[in-house]
């Protein structure tokens, strides 16, 4: 009985959070619950993972998080300091990177997992024998 019901509990996990789900920006705004407008400014500058001729832009639906938490850093620094004192401004700006960078990290990371990329050793790159 236990194992019909881990298999129903990773079925349901799956399908409820699935990152790697490339989506258009409508189906997006459905998704994560969002409005279309907010979607589309967050991935305004930001390159789609899948470009079809005759169908529309598809990102990941972690990249479209990445980016809608770079736009919240963003606003909730300006919000909370009008045109954002240049510290502040400079924070928010590296959070937004941040962000990116680990967006960019768990991406490769998955790549990683399913075989795309190649893994590879380094030797004595810190001070180690070669």
């Amino acid at each position: 009985m236990w194992e019909v019901l881990d298999h129903i509990v990773v079925v349901l996990s799956y399908g409820m959070d699935n990152d790697d789900e490339l989506v258009s920006r409508t189906r997006a705004a459905e998704v994560l619950k969002r409005n279309a407008r907010t979607i589309n400014a967050a991935l305004k500058g930001v390159a789609p993972d899948e470009t079809t001729p005759g169908r529309p832009q598809r990102w990941r639906i972690a990249t479209i998080k990445a980016a809608l938490d770079r736009r919240d850093t963003l606003n909730a620094d300006f919000v909370r300091n009008g045109a954002a004192a240049s510290q502040t401004a400079s924070l928010a700006a590296a959070r937004a990177r941040l962000t990116e960078h680990k967006a960019a990290v768990a991406d490769l990371q998955r790549r990683r997992l399913q075989g795309e990329l190649a893994g590879f050793r380094s030797r004595g790159v810190l001070g180690g024998t070669s």
